[in-house]
């Protein structure tokens, strides 16, 4: 099981063969002696929300603490998640809530 806390995320849904999949699309800023990175987790399986973030848990075992307040985008991801709608149809939730 891998654990991350990104440092912005958001939650795109994903319409594939027939059904709606809710992934989070999550970034890291590099600082200066590195590049920023993103990941695109798994499936969104069980989500435990708490005072400041949610503990969010994808279908890989992978778990996510993402802060409330770190909700969004850097322009990177942004970028990214222009091209992953070339691909796919894809939708950004505006306002992350629970869907279980």
């Amino acid at each position: 099981m891998s654990e991350y806390t990104p440092d912005c995320w958001v939650v795109i849904e994903i319409a594939m063969e027939g059904t709606t999949v809710q992934r989070i699309l999550s970034s890291w800023y590099g600082g200066w002696a590195g590049s920023d990175s993103w990941r695109l987790s798994s499936g969104i399986t069980e989500v435990e929300e708490l005072e400041d973030s949610y503990v969010i848990k994808n279908h890989s075992g992978s778990v996510y603490t993402c802060y409330k307040k770190r909700y969004g985008m850097s322009s990177y991801t942004a970028g990214i998640l222009e091209d992953f709608k070339k691909q796919a149809p894809i939708t950004m939730v505006k306002k992350y809530e629970r869907t279980n």
